[in-house]
């Protein structure tokens, strides 16, 4: 049976990449698709450009340095992972609100 992992994003506290472990300032992890920007104009689409990695992750250090990259490149979250209960309850919202979409 496939298990689902549930964290927090909002309780990220580090994240392990290649060179060691970062700090992540409160609040500041997310993880969605990225794009790069010339001032206002996308300059490219990652979502549409076949091959790249689209899912990145962005948080923001305690010395207020912001970092990016692709989610494949984190190697281990430090925080708190939602309980067994949250993650269900979760799972049974995101079926409302598909089922409610259609």
């Amino acid at each position: 049976m496939e298990v689902f992992i549930g964290i927090d994003v909002d309780r990220v506290e580090s994240v392990l990449l290649a060179d060691g472990w970062h700090q992540v300032k409160e609040h500041t992890f997310k993880v969605g698709n990225y794009g790069f920007l010339k001032g206002q104009v996308v300059a490219v689409n990652a979502i549409a450009v076949k091959g790249t990695a689209s899912h990145w992750a962005q948080w923001t250090e305690p010395d207020g340095a912001v970092l990016a990259g692709p989610l494949t490149s984190l190697l281990a979250v430090k925080g708190a992972a939602l309980t067994t209960e949250a993650v269900a309850a979760a799972a049974r919202g995101a079926d409302h609100d598909r089922l409610q979409a259609h």
